[in-house]
């Protein structure tokens, strides 16, 4: 399989791109265009989640472990002292990162239903739930985002199919077929659990109308096109003093 930096590195890329060009073509606000390079880079670190011992791992569990510390401080200050607050809120922060990591790791298996199509539209439906609900964003806007995290995802099980190829001596490892799989055949109750958690993922997420609404495909090939090179061929021309 691809590594983490190349994991990162492909993330970007695409992500970046995407980026950018739906800053080109007006979709997002300057603003608003970094969050997208961030969902993507997110999407692209995201399948490894369950590889035990992993930079993403202990990455995600971290900060998940800090939200719940952090929610568990505020939620308990109106009605515990500081000292019960710092208390509960460590609890919170242990119980995550320890205890329900381990469980984690340990019923999960590397390249199993977080290496499937099935996975991707989960995170991407509950991103966009998550963006819409807790972040307050626009069903367009969340969409978005949404979108460039499983692209970014996505991007990450392309990788890994590639790595599983070697073109100089016209093999194919083993691993090929694990990473971009409909969901996963190995752990069939697992599938179905993420099968069902993408169904309610749906059912939380904006509606997605306003996405293919807010985006006229003719509008959009023909401001693209106009950008994809500089005019009359003066590059940089608009970064040189005047």
């Amino acid at each position: 399989m691809a590594g983490f930096h190349t994991h990162l590195s492909g993330a970007a890329l695409v992500s970046g791109t995407a980026a950018v060009t739906s800053l080109l073509v007006g979709w997002v606000t300057e603003a608003q265009a970094p969050l997208l390079f961030i969902a993507g880079i997110v999407g692209g670190i995201l399948p490894d989640i369950d590889a035990k011992d992993s930079i993403p791992v202990r990455v995600f569990f971290t900060l998940l472990a800090l939200l719940a510390a952090a929610s568990a401080l505020f939620r308990a200050a109106p009605l515990l002292s500081l000292v019960e607050s710092l208390l509960l809120g460590g609890f919170a922060y242990w119980w995550i990162r320890y205890p329900i990591s381990a469980w984690f790791l340990r019923y999960t298996v590397h390249r199993g239903v977080f290496h499937s199509l099935l996975a991707v539209l989960f995170f991407t439906a509950l991103t966009a739930a998550l963006v819409h609900r807790l972040g307050g964003g626009a069903p367009l806007l969340s969409w978005l985002v949404a979108l460039a995290l499983g692209v970014g995802y996505l991007t990450h099980l392309c990788l890994d199919e590639l790595a599983s190829l070697d073109p100089l001596r016209l093999t194919v490892k083993g691993s090929f077929g694990t990473a971009l799989k409909p969901c996963s055949w190995q752990c069939p109750w697992a599938s179905l659990l993420l099968l069902g958690a993408s169904g309610c993922a749906v059912l939380a997420a904006p509606d997605p109308r306003p996405l293919w609404r807010g985006l006229p495909v003719a509008a959009t090939v023909e401001r693209l096109s106009g950008r994809l090179l500089p005019a009359e061929g003066q590059w940089f021309r608009a970064l040189l003093p005047h």
